[in-house]
């Protein structure tokens, strides 16, 4: 069963690459409360190959409490 799902989603795939379609925009999720060095040298390191950066803003713990995170929003 599992092999045929994935035959299936390669054909999906070639026929999307074969209709040309636009191709699919290379986003990136930032998912981290504390910006660290190495998340900022990621960004960096990266930033020409990414199209669209999305930051985690704020999450919720178990009991539904907000914690908030800190984008260094300037990298």
């Amino acid at each position: 069963m599992a092999s045929h799902c994935v035959r299936i989603l390669a054909l999906l795939a070639c026929l999307t690459a074969c209709s040309g379609a636009a191709p699919l925009g290379h986003d990136v999720y930032i998912w981290q409360r504390q910006w660290t060095p190495a998340v900022t040298a990621a960004i960096a390191q990266f930033s020409d190959l990414v199209g669209t950066w999305r930051v985690l803003g704020a999450s919720t713990d178990t009991g539904g409490h907000l914690q908030a995170s800190a984008p260094d929003w300037a990298v």
